[in-house]
């Protein structure tokens, strides 16, 4: 095999020119026309002064993947070598461009003699060069050197082209998207970071994010790849060529919430020593004993209790115990009570003392309701109202009965009497005896006779013999 150089025309008609490892050549005087088919291998043309045109019909075995050149201006004429290869190209993961999204194919150029200025080129491919979810109208085109890739200016781009323009040398050209990083961005609570999320950015571009603490909050710390960095309203990443994650770290302003309390206490939930701005806590009053709970001051108002708290700045709290009053309340028929000391009301725990007065001819007996027993006077401890009779009977006496020769009835007959009752006394002889008058607690010789109680009586019937 050898080169093989075309002196006047090539028209290619159909079917596929391969060239192996060697070069069609078409001369200063030669000229390619096409109506189907292409070179599969490298295409050497011939590039005149001044400005040109120029098509490569180029592409493999199974695909026409043509460029068309245009110089500006060239000032010494020579000949260029073209050959479009599959698949990728082999520095291409050094590029800026994602292998993953982009044409799976490279043009090489081969100059030889030719001087300008610069040009533009489209390169054109087909759909099934094109890798599954590559997105065409975001195509740049790269050119490598031999050492390192260099962007291109990108012109007009199609679904099936994309063109570079003011290309200023030859190499290797490969076309795709820009690899893209992923920057996470994430915040805590009480604040936020813009733009948020997984964020992809371009190969070699900025990217900024703004940091913003929500009202009363601040920026606590900002992690950009786990270290921290000095920095509270934003962040920006330079030249990006790697995943990064940035997190914001928010905390809420704290405050303080002192609770005071006398003949009481205050329970809070939740029970801490500071709060975040805009927290609630619940405030709950617990009077001693023998106390009940009467309001709020300070940064709290009212009776309500519990009572909820929105912390928006440092609080002080308190709860005003007042001490609980009992009533008295103390009953008698038939005698009084007095109360020492004598009050209408008394506060919790204190003592007083009652005395209990029966009235003429009446005794006092005990103590019921809220009170027991026989002690008199009596130290009642006020712990809660109370009502406390005093209980009075009335005196009772004895009347005692003798008679020699005769018997006495009492109507009524009992063993003791009330102060004041009437009893009847009947003296009734024994036969062959005669009544003839009373003694003792009693005289004259009415009979029967009427007796009034009003002590312990002792009353003789006397008799005489017929």
């Amino acid at each position: 095999g050898d080169d093989i150089s075309v002196i006047g025309g090539l028209h290619l008609d159909s079917g596929i020119i391969t060239t192996d490892a060697y070069t069609l050549i078409i001369n200063s005087t030669g000229a390619v026309t096409r109506t189907a088919g292409h070179v599969n291998g490298s295409l050497q043309k011939y590039i005149d002064l001044g400005p040109t045109s120029i098509e490569y019909e180029i592409g493999d075995l199974g695909t026409y993947a043509p460029v068309s050149l245009h110089f500006d201006s060239v000032t010494f004429a020579g000949n260029l070598t073209a050959k479009s290869n599959t698949p990728d190209h082999p520095f291409l993961p050094t590029s800026i461009l994602d292998g993953s999204r982009s044409v799976n194919r490279y043009w090489s150029f081969s100059n030889a003699g030719v001087v300008f200025t610069s040009y533009d080129a489209t390169f054109n491919f087909t759909g099934s060069d094109i890798d599954p979810g590559a997105n065409p109208g975001l195509f740049l085109v790269e050119r490598y050197s031999g050492t390192s890739w260099d962007p291109q200016v990108t012109g007009s781009r199609t679904s099936a082209s994309t063109e570079a323009l003011d290309v200023g040398g030859f190499g290797d050209f490969a076309i795709g998207e820009t690899k893209q990083y992923p920057i996470t961005a994430s915040a805590t609570a009480h604040g936020s970071i813009s733009p948020s999320g997984t964020v992809l950015v371009d190969h070699g571009t900025d990217q900024s994010f703004t940091v913003t603490p929500d009202f009363q909050c601040f920026l606590d710390s900002l992690i950009v790849d786990g270290l921290h960095v000095d920095s509270t309203t934003s962040y920006t990443f330079r030249n990006v060529v790697s995943d990064h994650t940035i997190g914001a770290y928010f905390s809420a302003t704290q405050y303080s919430l002192n609770v005071g309390a006398i003949n009481g206490s205050i329970t809070k939930n939740p029970d801490q020593s500071t709060y975040d701005y805009g927290s609630t806590v619940q405030l709950t009053a617990v009077p001693d004993e023998g106390y009940h709970f009467v309001n709020w001051t300070g940064d709290a108002g009212g009776s309500e209790n519990p009572v909820t708290v929105n912390m928006d700045g440092d609080k002080n709290v308190t709860a005003v115990f007042a001490i609980n009053t009992y009533t008295l309340t103390v009953n008698a028929a038939d005698g009084s009570v007095t109360k020492t000391p004598e009050q209408p009301v008394y506060e919790h725990g204190t003592t007083v003392q009652l005395t209990a007065t029966p009235a003429a001819h009446y005794h006092f007996t005990g103590w019921s309701g809220d009170a027991s027993g026989t002690d008199n006077p009596l130290t009642v401890i006020m712990d809660g109202n109370k009502n406390i009779t005093a209980n009075f009977t009335v005196d009772t006496f004895t009347l005692t009965l003798n008679a020699a020769n005769g018997s006495i009835a009492k109507d009524p007959d009992q063993e003791a009497y009330d102060y004041g009752s009437s009893v009847q006394l009947t003296a009734v002889p024994s036969a062959g005896y005669h009544f003839t008058g009373w003694s003792g607690d009693a005289g004259g010789s009415a009979n029967p006779l009427t007796v009034t109680i009003d002590t312990n009586k002792t009353i003789t019937a006397n008799f005489e013999i017929n």
